[in-house]
């Protein structure tokens, strides 16, 4: 008997085709799993509850070996030693904190942009100072930074000023501290809104253009490396450096710069996010909350967060593998940081870590849902009796098939498919049609991965 069968899902998530014109492995839905380095389909890590924290902090940033939550006013400290609750009042004293928008470890302390509930935002070095915040007049007390070269450089108006070498206080010695007159290069946005690392180059994004800069503890040794036109950010959170690339969100989806094939020091647009294009602007127009990313070494992910879901981008050079997937959640998630390899998450007071040996959400079940393109076996004017569906898996499944791209809602009946079919009694699924597009959906507390699915068939002639 003649067989329809998919072994291989390298493509990931992949919609820049129709549902009948898609090739085999580039998948219509791809829910809370994965495409891992053996391209098998695999279950994502479930969330396990790792604290409940005292009340009145926000944020969740990694530094120093420490999940590090900010507050401005009282005190708090936190009972779990995993924590380190950060007072960073603004000059008043009187202001709670909204949101921390960035933060990061310079020269041993952790350095953060905190906004308040007023919308005013304050720069903070927590260095041992009584006043943690900023006092210098010339520092920017933007919501984006990074540090680079031994300093911290800022988003401003036109400009990304900089601190002195070594000294996060200072942001106005003459022949140290100072700023990149990026406004001035720019032919139309002239405010930056993003930074990354790209090598050893800062990268300045704006709403539409990127330009990279040599940076340096000498100023006199900072320049302008390169400009590249009609691709930059107005979401400064969703930029992350990873990989020798620098992933952000742009106006048609998710974009990244990588190096050029052959200028390797210079760096090129890649059109990275296109399989997920057209579900990316609706998508962040309805979000309720500002989209933020993390990247995580251990999982090879980069995750963008929006609410209570995330897109994540799979990356393996060695194996091959670069795909998108949706992760959903029971919550929004409010803060994210990577530490020690561990990606933790908050909502509200708890923390929660994703844990590849879990396999439900803190209990709550994790619906995984895979959806193939239809297949024809190359005869779009053939008939077939599909009859049996075997696969190849880790865990039990449910399985149907679509059977009419005209009419998507047409869906056979379930069946349960477990482990290995191959070489068993085959488990019936019969409909008649010329292509079928199998539905695959998981929701056990168990592991589970996805290698092979067959549909066997037989020809009944021609339409």
């Amino acid at each position: 008997m003649p067989a329809i069968t998919y072994d291989k899902f390298d493509k990931g998530l992949d919609l820049r085709r129709g549902a009948s014109s898609s090739d085999a492995n580039a998948l219509r839905v791809l829910t809370n799993a994965y495409v891992n380095t053996g391209k098998q389909i695999k279950k994502r890590p479930g969330l396990v509850q790792f604290a409940s924290l005292e009340a009145g902090t926000v944020g969740l940033r990694a530094s120093n070996g420490k999940l590090n939550t900010f507050y401005s006013t009282g005190t708090i400290t936190h009972a779990n030693p995993a924590f380190v609750a950060n007072k960073v009042a603004e000059s008043t004293g009187l202001l709670s904190v909204r949101r921390v928008w960035s933060a990061d470890t310079y020269n041993g302390y952790l350095y953060a942009a905190i906004e308040y509930t007023d919308g005013s935002v304050k720069h903070h070095y927590l260095d041992g100072t009584p006043a943690t915040y900023v006092t210098d007049v010339n520092c920017p007390n933007s919501k984006i930074f990074i540090k680079a070269a031994s300093k911290i450089f800022a988003v401003d108006a036109d400009t990304v000023p900089y601190c002195k070498t070594n000294d996060a206080r200072d942001w106005t010695t003459i022949s140290n501290a100072g700023f990149l007159p990026v406004g001035i290069k720019q032919e139309n946005s002239t405010e930056p809104l993003g930074l990354g690392e790209f090598g050893s180059k800062m990268v300045v994004l704006f709403a539409d253009g990127i330009q990279t800069w040599t940076v340096d503890p000498d100023p006199d040794l900072m320049a302008l490396e390169q400009k590249i036109s009609a691709v930059g950010t107005s979401y400064g959170l969703t930029v992350k450096s990873f990989a020798d690339q620098v992933m952000f969100l742009g106006p048609p989806g998710l974009r990244a710069l990588a190096p050029n094939e052959n200028t390797p020091d210079n760096a090129q647009e890649i059109d990275t996010g296109t399989p997920i294009d057209r579900l990316i602007p609706a998508d962040i127009a309805a979000a309720t909350n500002v989209p933020f990313s993390i990247y995580s070494s251990r999982f090879g992910q980069y995750f963008m967060f929006v609410d209570d879901h995330a897109w994540v981008y799979t990356q393996s050079r060695l194996a091959k593998v670069s795909c998108w997937s949706k992760y959903t959640f029971p919550f929004n998630i409010d803060d994210a940081t990577v530490l020690g390899g561990d990606v933790y998450l908050r909502n509200g007071n708890d923390v929660y870590v994703l844990s590849e040996s879990q396999y439900t959400d803190n209990g709550g079940t994790i619906n995984v849902t895979v959806e193939m393109p239809y297949v024809d076996a190359k005869s779009p004017n053939e008939d077939k009796q599909f009859m049996t569906v075997d696969g190849v898996m880790v865990g039990t499944a449910s399985f149907q098939a679509r059977y009419d791209p005209r009419n998507p809602s047409l869906v056979t009946d379930p069946v349960t498919v477990q482990g290995d079919t191959r070489g068993e009694p085959w488990t019936t699924l019969e409909v008649v049609a010329t292509s079928i597009a199998p539905v695959i959906t998981h929701a056990a507390n168990e592991d589970f991965a996805l290698e092979i699915v067959s549909m066997n068939y037989f020809v009944l002639g021609k339409i």
